[in-house]
């Protein structure tokens, strides 16, 4: 074993991380003490993550444009949303008729073909 650190070009190396020391598991939470505390910790950080997720979430809300006023009562409140909704209703209706009746000629179309094919 060496007593002193080997020389190189006259100057002493010593080993050294650029990076910095590495977390063992006995030190990555809370220095030397056990790891009971760290679990704790982890815990009561994964509850506190919840809760300002979900004060946020609030927050997000309180800033959205919703289709009604607070003040509206009843359900002249919701009269935007209603025919927002039938409008959605019909244009669904109209486009499965279009597509219905497309489906309908073109079945008949290829029956034709493959009864006139035998």
């Amino acid at each position: 074993m060496l007593s002193h650190p080997p020389r190189l070009f006259g100057q002493r190396i010593y080993g050294s991380n650029s990076i910095g020391r590495v977390a063992v598991s006995k030190t990555a939470c809370w220095g030397f003490k056990s790891l009971l505390p760290c679990a704790a910790a982890k815990e009561n950080l994964m509850f506190s993550k919840t809760k300002n997720f979900i004060i946020e979430v609030k927050v997000e809300l309180m800033k959205a444009s919703w289709p009604w006023e607070p003040k509206e009562k009843g359900m002249k409140k919701y009269k935007e949303l209603t025919d927002s909704t039938l409008i959605v209703l019909i244009a669904m209706a109209l486009l499965a008729g279009y597509v219905g009746a497309w489906d309908f000629i073109m079945l008949n179309i290829t029956k034709a073909i493959t009864y006139f094919a035998r």
